[in-house]
C-alpha cells in the first residue's frame, strides 16, 4: 500500500470515527448510565466528532482530484458509493449531534436513536469503502 495523503487522511478518518464512537460506549459501560450533555465524555465525543468532520472533508478534498488514478479506480463504484453515502450521512449525523447538545430538546429519544443509527451506517459504509479498495487491487 502506497502512503499518500489520500491514504493517510483515510486512515486518520477511520481512526477518529472509531475513537468518537468508543467514547460514549466505554463511558456508558463504565458508569452504567448515559452522561448528561455537559459531561466530560460528551464533550470529548463532540470534539472527536468535529475532528471526524474536518478530516473527512480533507480526505474527500484530497481524493477527488485523483479519482481517475489506478489506486483510486481499483475499488470502482463499490468503493465510491459507500463513501458518498457515508459523507452525506456524516453531515446529517453531526447536525443531529449538535441538536442533542441542547438540554431541553424535544423528541430527544427519537433524535438520539437516529444519531446512533446514522453512526452505525457511517461506520458500515466506511468499512465497505475500505474493503472495496483493498479487494479491488
Amino acid at each position: 500500500m502506497e502512503l499518500t495523503l489520500s491514504t493517510l487522511s483515510g486512515w486518520a478518518t477511520i481512526t477518529l470515527i472509531c475513537s468518537a464512537g468508543l467514547v460514549p460506549l466505554v463511558a456508558r459501560v463504565q458508569a452504567k448510565k448515559r452522561f448528561p450533555t455537559e459531561s466530560a465524555p460528551t464533550r470529548a465525543h463532540v470534539l472527536l466528532g468535529m475532528a471526524v468532520c474536518v478530516v473527512c472533508f480533507l480526505h474527500t478534498g484530497v481524493v477527488l482530484p485523483n479519482v481517475g488514478a489506478p489506486g483510486a479506480a481499483a475499488g470502482g463504484m463499490l468503493a465510491m458509493i459507500p463513501a458518498c453515502i457515508g459523507f452525506a450521512l456524516l453531515i446529517a449525523h453531526a447536525g443531529l449531534g449538535l441538536q442533542l447538545r441542547r438540554p431541553k430538546l424535544k423528541d430527544r429519544i427519537k433524535k438520539r436513536r437516529m444519531h446512533t443509527f446514522t453512526a452505525t451506517v457511517i461506520f458500515l459504509a466506511a468499512c465497505t469503502h475500505i474493503a472495496a479498495i483493498f479487494t479491488g487491487k
